[in-house]
């Protein structure tokens, strides 16, 4: 597996490093499945799910930027969901109402479950469709070639799924303790049009590396990396932001300060193991 991808070559069912249409259309039956949990079992990066309401309509793999890994290619987060994931949805009439909101507009969300999380579900795995699965994703160097070395400690998918997005504050902080480095709020001054969000919206907490790169629960990068994550298209650091983040916390729920333990004792036994 490669480093780095700055500029990938887009795989797509007709693409350099495509999977064989009958392996495509095998995967294609248990919603991609199979190929997922081989995937991160050979690269790291981890199984995610896309759900409408409680069912779970496709599976694929995430890097820890934009990148979605699928047995159909590789491409980015916004491609996947309209190249994949909205023909699936829009190819079936009988949803039932509990996938549906108050307004009537389907609960559409995409969560990190990693193969922890799989079988923590009760989904069933063939075993013979995964070693086959296996075999054929290892035997594509040139997809493999192009999807990057996921950083070590790898943190378990439930920990990606926490600190990704509303406690990273939180593991930002107990990062910060462990590294003997600063805690930076990324903050926004510029947010991509797909994230349909506005800057003063989203902020990121990270630890800041004295060779420019930034470290959060999917590891250390480029601050770029982790910009594209969140669609962030331009930003700057701030310390005093994230210290005044820790201090409203504490002061409105003390608990945080476990919570800071509990991301701590998490992080010192992924990089001792």
């Amino acid at each position: 597996m490669g480093a780095a991808k700055n500029n990938p070559t887009a795989i797509t069912s007709k693409g350099h490093g495509r999977f064989d249409a009958s392996y495509q259309a095998d995967a294609e039956q248990d919603r991609g499945l199979h190929h997922a949990i081989a995937f991160e079992r050979i690269t790291g990066w981890p199984v995610h799910a896309t759900y409408v309401g409680d069912e779970a309509i496709r599976f694929h793999n995430e890097d820890g930027s934009h990148w979605t890994f699928d047995v159909r290619g590789m491409m980015t987060a916004t491609q996947h969901s309209e190249a994949v994931t909205q023909p699936i949805v829009l190819a079936r009439r009988d949803w039932p109402r509990s996938a549906a909101n108050a307004d009537g507009y389907l609960e559409i969300g995409c969560i990190c479950l990693g193969v922890e999380g799989v079988f923590a579900c009760g989904i069933a795995v063939d075993a013979g469709k995964l070693a086959q699965a296996t075999t054929t994703i290892t035997a594509n160097a040139a997809y493999l070639a192009l999807v990057p070395t996921r950083p070590y400690p790898r943190y378990p998918a439930s920990a990606l799924h926490r600190y990704a997005f509303g406690k990273c504050v939180v593991f930002a902080d107990a990062l910060a303790t462990v590294r003997g480095l600063p805690a930076m709020t990324m903050l926004p001054e510029a947010i991509a049009d797909w994230a349909h969000i506005k800057p003063d919206q989203m902020q990121h907490a990270v630890v800041a590396h004295p060779d420019g790169d930034l470290e959060d629960v999917w590891g250390k990068v480029p601050a770029a990396m982790i910009a594209r994550r969140y669609g962030i298209t331009a930003w700057r650091l701030s310390a005093d932001a994230h210290q005044a983040m820790m201090a409203d916390g504490i002061a409105e729920r003390p608990e945080v300060l476990d919570e800071v333990a509990e991301a701590e004792r998490l992080i010192r036994a992924h990089l001792q193991a």
